[in-house]
């Protein structure tokens, strides 16, 4: 399957794209997607994320175990830039 992911504010900054397109396997979840972007991107494991499919926030849907479909568009930011302050 082909997903578009749309990076914002820093992770845009880290992948250097507006936009990733991915072909992931079928049965991929929104946590496969971070395990792909880690290893590509160096993408950090436990910073904080704001993940939407599709527009709607996977907190609304499945969490981390959202199932991903074909065409669909995961939109990653952080909530605040106030996070990464020192």
């Amino acid at each position: 399957m082909i997903v578009k992911v749309k990076p914002l504010d820093i992770f845009q900054a880290i992948i250097g794209e507006t936009e990733v397109i991915l072909e992931l396997d079928d049965g991929t979840n929104i946590l496969d997607l971070l395990k792909v972007l880690k290893a590509k991107y160096k993408i950090y494991e436990r910073m904080y994320l704001m993940i939407m499919k599709n527009g709607r926030h996977i907190r609304f849907l499945a969490g981390g175990k959202t199932q991903l479909e074909n065409n669909d568009i995961i939109t990653i930011a952080s909530p605040s830039l106030e996070v990464y302050k020192t």
